[in-house]
């Protein structure tokens, strides 16, 4: 709980400027509850659809023609709180400047019940992949 606490305070001194805040993932599922007063205030979440942390929940979806472990929840949240997502990348052009590229907004299909809701999300993953390949391919110097 210290170091989320810690790590929250560093990144939020990152940001005394904008008009943002970070809410830090735990075990405990507190961040649940601060992303859902956020959309209840009409806030945007951006959540990393490619990177995850050991132990997330990850399905394989093929990427530029390799099976690669994506993580699950950002549709998860998005289905649950039934709110629409766009996929969102920032390309730096220049030293200062960025190029960003986003999908019309669309939303994840609720899962009806638990055995079909990994079934459910895939669709949305994969599109999200389809996007994120042809991002990659325009820019293959951009990603690590």
């Amino acid at each position: 709980m210290r170091r989320k606490r810690l790590l929250k305070n560093y990144m939020s001194g990152l940001a005394t400027q904008r008009n943002f805040h970070f809410i830090s993932i735990g075990n405990d599922f507190s961040h649940m509850l601060e992303i859902q007063k956020a959309l209840e205030n009409k806030e945007i979440i951006a959540i990393h659809g490619d990177r995850f942390l050991p132990g997330n929940k990850t399905t394989k979806i093929d990427f530029l023609g390799e099976p690669v472990l994506f993580p699950v929840g950002p549709w998860q949240m998005a289905s649950f709180f039934k709110v629409p997502v766009s996929y969102v990348f920032s390309i730096r052009d220049s030293r200062w400047q960025y190029r960003v590229y986003a999908t019309p907004l669309t939303y994840v299909q609720p899962a009806l019940d638990a055995s079909t809701r990994e079934e459910m999300f895939m669709d949305s993953m994969k599109e999200y992949v389809s996007e994120l390949e042809k991002v990659v391919r325009k820019y293959p110097l951009q990603w690590f």
